[in-house]
C-alpha cells in the first residue's frame, strides 16, 4: 500500500535512537494539532478490506432483520426474535471478520510473485492502548519506477527489518504497491486467525441451535 509520512495517527521513524511511548504519543498529537490547524490531515488509502467490511456490514443487517423476523413468526415470542437477531450480528460479524482474513493473509499473499530488492527506510509507528506498533516502510524500485511502500498491518511481537536494512520482498505485479515481507507471517497468522474465527463460528450456531430448539 502507498505510504505517506503525512498518514494519521502514525510516525514515520528513521532515526538512530529509540523513541519512548510517552514520546510517541505526545508526537502524534503534536502533529495531529498542526495538521488540523494547516491544511488536513493524510488518511490512507482504501483498501479491499474496508471494502468488504461496508458490504458484510449490509449483509449482516439483512441477516440480523430477516432471522429475527423467521424466529417471531415461529415462536410467537419478541424476546426470542430480539436474542436470535443478536446472536445474527455476532455470526455475520464473524463470517465478514474471517473473509477479511482470507483476504489478506490468503489471497493477497498469493498474488504476490514478483521479488524485488527493496530497503526498509523507517517505521511507520502507531499508539494502541498503551502498546507501541510498528510497521516497516520500505523503498525500492520496479518496471522503471520507484516506490515507497508498506503492508499497513501493525505489530509488536514479531520482528520486523531494522532501519537502512536490505530485505527481499515479493510484490504483485499488477499492483507493486502491494507488498509482504515475510511468508511465516502471513502464513501462522492466517493459521491462527481461521482456527478462532472457526471456532467462535461453531459456538454462535451451537448457541442459536440451542436458543431456537429450547426456548418456546
Amino acid at each position: 500500500m502507498r505510504y505517506d509520512r503525512s498518514y494519521r495517527n502514525q510516525v514515520f521513524w528513521d532515526k538512530d535512537h529509540s523513541i519512548s511511548l510517552a514520546e510517541l504519543i505526545e508526537m502524534i498529537k503534536q502533529e495531529m494539532y498542526e495538521r488540523k490547524h494547516g491544511g488536513g490531515v493524510a488518511y490512507p488509502p482504501k483498501t479491499d478490506d474496508s471494502e468488504t467490511l461496508r458490504k458484510g456490514g449490509l449483509g449482516t443487517i439483512v441477516l440480523v432483520i430477516v432471522a429475527a423476523l423467521v424466529a417471531f413468526l415461529i415462536k410467537r415470542d419478541g424476546l426470542v426474535a430480539l436474542i436470535v437477531g443478536f446472536m445474527c450480528f455476532f455470526i455475520g460479524f464473524t463470517i465478514t471478520a474471517f473473509i477479511i482474513v482470507y483476504n489478506r493473509l490468503y489471497v493477497r499473499p498469493a498474488r504476490m510473485t514478483q521479488e524485488v530488492s527493496a530497503k526498509c527506510i523507517g517505521h511507520s509507528l502507531t499508539n494502541s492502548d498503551g502498546h507501541m506498533l510498528r510497521s516497516p516502510v520500505f523503498s525500492y524500485y520496479y518496471a522503471g519506477r520507484n516506490y515507497t511502500a508498506y503492508t499497513g498491518n501493525y505489530g509488536s511481537g514479531r520482528k520486523i527489518p531494522a532501519i537502512g536494512t536490505d530485505v527481499t520482498i515479493k510484490i504483485d505485479p499488477e499492483d507493486p504497491m502491494e507488498l509482504k515481507w515475510s511468508d511465516s507471517s502471513t502464513k501462522s497468522s492466517f493459521i491462527f486467525a481461521s482456527l478462532v474465527c472457526g471456532i467462535v463460528f461453531i459456538g454462535e450456531i451451537g448457541m442459536l441451535l440451542m436458543v431456537l430448539t429450547r426456548m418456546k
